[in-house]
């Protein structure tokens, strides 16, 4: 009897245990299946911050894109000005040929995108004053031209567009082609006396009035490339031609000239800055502040068309035809205005760089003593946020913080 007593016991004491045991299982199941949930919980946030992320970094872009139906830029006639009576590309267009947008000369180049032509819809408002977005660049940053201040948060359309310039400027007083002068074989500090173009004080002085003090620097990129491209072009006995001379229409073969068939001509452009010493950037000093001027080969994808006089195609002695371009969205009406990029020098300091003719439309070479307009050159941060607008003249893009 007392033998069965303490096998009653035992079996008692291991019915309790199991019940016990089954007990600690399920709180471990359930703490398990808790924490699953938690860590699932937890993915999910990173999963969604990250894709919030992505969007965030191209999320300009992404609004262009869908605005917008882009085509590729090799459909274009470059030869042409946009506004040429056979037409020649409104709208937004994109390069992705890696030997024309690699910006910094590293090697690393990413798809471009442009806008052209007599376009409305690339308005944007930021720090409350209007721009016209230009293009993308590599970092996926938008590079934006100052395009007026704002009235009621609508900015003016091409039939009207406003006086944009901040200043009117001789290039230089010194004969230079640079924006910042060597000294010595070396790109001076940007704070060195009668090293740059009169053109960085104007600049300088807008961005602190306008970007600077007006606490507007959150959304500027600080990374961004202004070029100075002084590659050699071309030499004669007395003259240097760079860069620039090359985005005139030539003839493919002088067995076929025919200055009226865009298929026998051919230029060059290219968004490469190819010598060290013409990037100049915050980052390594040589600017003061992230604002420069467009490029001839910006205006020319923007529209524009560059001529001279021994251009045998449009507005040149040979061809014995002018040309206006008006009707593109960078033409400022009565306002000549300098890009950053030198046309010419020679032996006899008849130093040139390429402005935008206010009659015409036109780029050409001007003397670096003459005066022009200025028009700045900024770009945002690919991460900004439009928070309203279809980027048209009555209803901008407008950027939020």
């Amino acid at each position: 009897m007392k033998k069965g007593k303490n096998g009653f016991v035992s079996m008692a004491l291991v019915y309790t245990f199991l019940v016990i045991f089954l007990f600690l299982m399920l709180a471990i199941l359930r703490t398990y299946i808790e924490k699953d949930k938690f860590l699932e919980a937890i993915n999910y946030q990173i999963d969604d911050d990250i894709n919030k992320d992505k969007q965030n970094r191209s999320y300009a872009l992404s609004k262009l894109l869908e605005d917008n139906t882009p085509q590729s830029y090799d459909k274009l006639k470059l030869v042409r000005p946009a506004s040429d009576s056979q037409g020649n590309g409104n709208g937004l267009f994109y390069i992705s040929d890696d030997t024309l947008t690699d910006e910094n000369n590293d090697g690393k180049s990413n798809r471009i995108y442009f806008f052209r032509g007599s376009v409305e819809n690339n308005h944007l408002i930021y720090a409350s004053m209007c721009f016209r977005i230009l293009r993308t660049n590599e970092d996926g940053s938008l590079r934006i031209v100052f395009d007026g201040y704002t009235n009621d948060d609508k900015c003016k359309d091409l039939a009207h567009k406003p006086n944009v310039s901040v200043g009117t400027v001789s290039f230089s007083n010194n004969e230079t082609v640079s924006l910042v002068d060597e000294q010595d074989g070396r790109i001076p500090s940007y704070d060195e006396v009668n090293t740059h173009s009169n053109v960085i004080d104007v600049l300088n002085d807008w961005y602190v009035t306008n970007i600077i003090e007006e606490d507007y620097t959150y959304a500027v990129s600080k990374n961004t490339i202004f070029c100075n491209n002084k590659t050699n072009f071309k030499h004669t006995s007395d003259m240097t031609y760079y860069h620039a001379k090359g985005i005139m229409p030539v003839y493919k073969s002088n067995t076929n000239i025919n200055p009226y068939n865009p298929d026998t001509l051919i230029n060059y452009f290219s968004l490469t800055c190819s010598e060290q010493n013409d990037r100049y950037t915050v980052t390594d000093r040589t600017l003061s502040y992230p604002v420069g001027l467009l490029t001839a080969d910006e205006v020319l994808l923007a529209g524009g068309y560059l001529t001279d006089t021994d251009d045998m195609y449009l507005g040149g002695i040979h061809a014995g035809l002018t040309h206006v371009n008006r009707n593109f969205y960078l033409f400022t009406s009565g306002k000549t205005f300098w890009t950053s990029s030198p046309f010419s020098t020679s032996t006899s300091n008849v130093n040139k760089v390429v402005a935008v003719n206010g009659n015409n439309g036109v780029m050409q070479g001007k003397h670096v003593t003459e005066t022009a307009e200025v028009i700045p050159v900024i770009s945002l941060n690919g991460n900004i946020r439009i928070i309203t607008g279809n980027g048209t003249a009555d209803n901008p893009y407008i950027v939020g913080d």
